[in-house]
Order: C-alpha cells, then structure tokens, then sequence
C-alpha cells in the first residue's frame, strides 16, 4: 500500500496511477463502464457518485481523505482498467 506522504514524497505519473489504481474496486470499474473516453468532460466526471465506502475506508488508512479531484482520479484509473481489460480480452 502506498500512503498519501509516500505520494506526494515521490511524485510523477507511475506513482500517481500505483496511488490511485489502489482505491478500485469492482464498484468503480462498473460506474464507469459504459464510458468510451478518459477525456469526457470534467463536469461528467464531477457528477459520478462517491466511490465506495471501501475505497473512502482505505484513503482514511492511508493518510488522504476523498475529494472531487480525488474521486475524479479514482474513476479515471477505473476507466483505464477497463481498457485494459478490453484491449487484453480482444
């Protein structure tokens, strides 16, 4: 598990996703599935509900709290997961 301080410590892209990708679940991979672009605009992303209450469980373990930038991160990475997962099922 990566805590908040060990996040902000390090910095950039990889730990950014490592951080994130840490908080889905099957919840959020399934809030955003019906999505075909990471680049919906922001105020799509703003509206989805808070992530579940384990993901905001673990955020408080770790140091971090959920916010809308927060959350918007977190279904950003659920997102890429699914694309993952369809590009590797294809």
């Amino acid at each position: 598990m990566i805590t908040r301080k060990q996040y902000l410590e390090t910095g950039g892209e990889d730990i950014h996703k490592k951080y994130y990708a840490q908080f889905v679940g099957d919840y959020e991979r399934s809030v955003v599935k019906d999505f075909d672009s990471i680049d919906a605009p922001l105020s799509r992303w703003d509206r989805l509900p808070i992530p579940s209450h384990r993901a905001c469980d673990l955020m408080r373990e770790l140091g971090d709290y959920m916010t809308l930038a927060g959350k918007v991160c977190i279904y950003k990475e659920a997102f890429r997961q699914n694309l993952e997962k369809r590009i590797n099922d294809d």
